[in-house]
């Protein structure tokens, strides 16, 4: 299986998510608060994809 890379634009008080897929096609996937509900969210939603490699 091919990884998906979550690549991540971190903010002072946000961080955008956006995931490109096994086929190269970018996936929006979000923009999240960087308090402690916002992280736990974009956590979850880069654990949706098991095999993925993430940039920052």
């Amino acid at each position: 299986m091919v990884p998906v890379i979550v690549g991540m634009d971190p903010h002072e008080r946000t961080a955008t998510i956006d995931i490109i897929d096994e086929q190269g096609r970018m996936v929006p996937a979000g923009r999240y608060g960087t308090d402690r509900a916002g992280y736990a969210e974009m956590v979850k939603t880069g654990r949706e994809f098991p095999e993925r490699v993430q940039a920052i």
